[in-house]
């Protein structure tokens, strides 16, 4: 059936906030959940076991793009996707993921002589089910996005989660070492393909040639082009660190990456899947495409920016007394990658554009252009230290943000004017905020780290009221962000349709 397209302002507000209340709710669980697990793993295992697991990861990892083939976001951005199409999807992403699978088992031996570290080939041999099981999952995991079932996705997001880590920790304390994180990720996979089937009430038929599969394709080759060269450019660092600084100084690099990476990921992700369908609704309508798209900007930018502002601030007494002091030389990394990641909120939007305006072909050549800067930054960092690569990696990301504001001014009429001086203002106020509230020697004056913490906090509020009063510019884009969470609790609370 043909979705409609007459939708009125009133009724495209209630389905975001729908689906916003019920995104991030759940992904705010499991951030709750996965920062709690990483607290209480990074406490019983050190960098040098998370170190062999990010050493066999950061090549693999590449098998999971593989796996889905674009094709979850081909069969999201379809306005019609019939049983068949979607039967043919599961069957494609279930074949590709057994033939990853069966390549990274064959090439374990290889990976573990490119590191000469001969555990790495158990670690290889072991995670290489998993794409099996991820195959397996993904047009399921779709199927319920569709159907805007979004409390059902966070649920089994979070119990998988949670079992996962729940293993993980038993693992641990029993002296498994890095096996435990293995046990880890086979756990939640194998949750998550369990759990699909039978929430998603869906089984796929038999595969069938035609059914009009060649648009869905294409589009899939485009969108895993473009994240194949994006994987590279953010695992050359990690690759590059474990070959020539070993696994010690891997381990604290991905710690610091991952506290960066986890709410980045578990927000942008929902965020796409709600903001997508609403701006290919409103393609045609450039002021209410523009609208709706700078709002979103401004949403993820607030809170996401606040979040690293605070965290840099921080730094180390969040590695210090919530990670261990074990932790605390991945500090430098942590506050160079919260730079990064800034950076990357800023562009993200950029992304919504060009998969909304279905332009995956010219989101690939941007990406080539964009991410060739950033692998060229990291190799030069990495001929000199671990926290070269880390400002190479984060060089490349900043460069990366106005870029594609200009690449996407030339084929599309998105405000990139707009888009940029929100997002500038964005960066710029936060900057302000988490260096005026890092510089103040709050150590001089207290004794213990956590009320440190919490008087950087303190800080950190006054400058950004401080700030909001000097600048209307500033307070319209924090109003926005406010009124459409006010809109999101009058859906959750039933007072919205």
């Amino acid at each position: 059936m043909t979705e409609p397209t007459n939708i009125s302002e009133t009724s495209l507000g209630r389905t975001a906030a729908r689906g916003a209340a019920l995104s991030f709710g759940g992904q705010v669980s499991k951030i709750v959940v996965q920062l709690l697990g990483l607290i209480v793993l990074s406490r019983l295992l050190g960098p040098e076991q998370y170190g062999l697991i990010a050493m066999v990861t950061a090549i693999i990892g590449v098998g999971e793009l593989l796996r889905d083939f674009g094709l979850s976001s081909a069969a999201l951005q379809a306005k019609v996707l019939t049983h068949r199409q979607q039967s043919n999807l599961f069957w494609i992403n279930t074949g590709i993921g057994l033939a990853l699978g069966a390549v990274v088992a064959a090439c374990s031996g290889v990976i573990s002589a490119f590191y000469d570290r001969p555990e790495l080939r158990v670690i290889a041999l072991s995670l290489s089910v998993t794409f099996l099981m991820s195959g397996f999952s993904t047009q399921f995991r779709v199927r319920l996005n569709r159907n805007l079932r979004f409390g059902s996705l966070a649920l089994i997001d979070v119990a998988a989660q949670l079992m996962g880590i729940g293993v993980a920790v038993v693992g641990a304390l029993a002296g498994w070492e890095y096996h435990a994180l293995i046990a880890q990720v086979i756990v939640q996979s194998a949750t998550v393909a369990v759990a699909g089937p039978v929430v998603s009430r869906w089984w796929p038929g038999l595969p069938r040639r035609g059914h009009d599969m060649g648009h869905l394709l294409r589009f899939g080759g485009n969108v895993v082009a473009t994240q194949l060269v994006a994987y590279v450019s953010r695992n050359v660092d990690s690759v590059l660190i474990g070959a020539r600084f070993g696994s010690v100084s891997l381990g604290l690099y991905d710690r610091a990456f991952q506290i960066f990476t986890s709410p980045l990921n578990q927000i942008q992700a929902p965020a796409t899947s709600v903001a997508l369908p609403i701006l290919r609704r409103l393609d045609e309508d450039d002021d209410r495409y523009s609208a709706f798209l700078l709002r979103g900007q401004a949403i993820l930018m607030h809170v996401l920016l606040a979040a690293f502002a605070l965290a840099w601030a921080n730094a180390t007494w969040l590695m210090n007394t919530v990670f261990g002091a074990q932790w605390v030389p991945a500090v430098p990394y942590l506050q160079v990658l919260l730079i990064a990641g800034a950076a990357q909120v800023a562009s993200y939007a950029t992304y919504w554009v060009f998969l909304s305006k279905g332009l995956p072909g010219s989101n690939l050549r941007f990406t080539l252009v964009s991410r060739a800067f950033t692998v060229a930054f990291i190799v030069a960092g990495s001929l000199v230290s671990p926290i070269a690569v880390a400002w190479g990696f984060a060089l490349g990301s900043i460069v990366s943000w106005p870029l594609g504001l200009w690449w996407i001014s030339r084929v599309t009429s998105a405000p990139t004017g707009a888009m940029f001086w929100s997002g500038f203002r964005a960066v710029v106020t936060y900057s302000i905020c988490a260096a005026t509230a890092y510089l103040m020697p709050l150590e001089d004056l207290i004794d213990a780290g956590a009320l440190v913490a919490v008087c950087r906090a303190g800080v950190f509020a006054v400058c950004l009221a401080v700030v909001c009063g000097l600048s209307a510019r500033v307070r319209s884009d924090i109003r926005s962000v406010i009124s459409t969470v006010h809109l999101v609790r009058a859906k959750r609370a039933g007072t919205v349709g």
